[in-house]
């Protein structure tokens, strides 16, 4: 929360164990009925393309979906579509948001907390800020 969508103190060994944890919960829900999504969100130990990249790649598609939110990806500077193309057999659910690409970016750059970043208007309805909404969804 303190260095929001930078993927802060990732290393390979902390998200290998990240992986195995969605690997168990994936396998755990699929055994009883219900399918696990993978959300990327700003504050969690998976925020950027890489770290999605990683688990999605690391993680059997029939163990785990990919439920993606737009806001907080391109928050962090994911190409967005480009995730959704990629592992769109995948994907189960799409949270949309939109927010503005300069602020966050700003945020990064100056190492904004989380709340600072949101406090300087990061947020914005869907379809009056940085997110093409229409190209997003066509991307499905």
């Amino acid at each position: 929360m303190h260095r929001p969508a930078v993927g802060a103190e990732a290393t390979p060994e902390r998200l290998e164990r990240v992986r195995e944890v969605f690997a168990r919960m994936g396998e755990t829900t699929r055994a009883n009925g219900v399918a696990a999504a993978f959300h990327p969100h700003i504050g969690t130990w998976a925020e950027t393309e890489e770290e999605t990249r990683f688990i999605l790649d690391g993680v059997d598609a029939d163990v785990l979906s990919f439920g993606p939110d737009i806001g907080h990806l391109g928050w962090a500077g994911a190409d967005v579509i480009g995730l959704i193309a990629d592992y769109a057999d995948r994907v189960a659910a799409l949270h949309i948001k939109d927010f503005h690409a300069d602020i966050a970016e700003r945020g990064r750059t100056e190492g904004w907390a989380y709340q600072q970043t949101v406090l300087a208007g990061l947020w914005a309805e869907p379809g009056h800020a940085s997110v093409d909404i229409p190209a997003t969804l066509a991307t499905r």
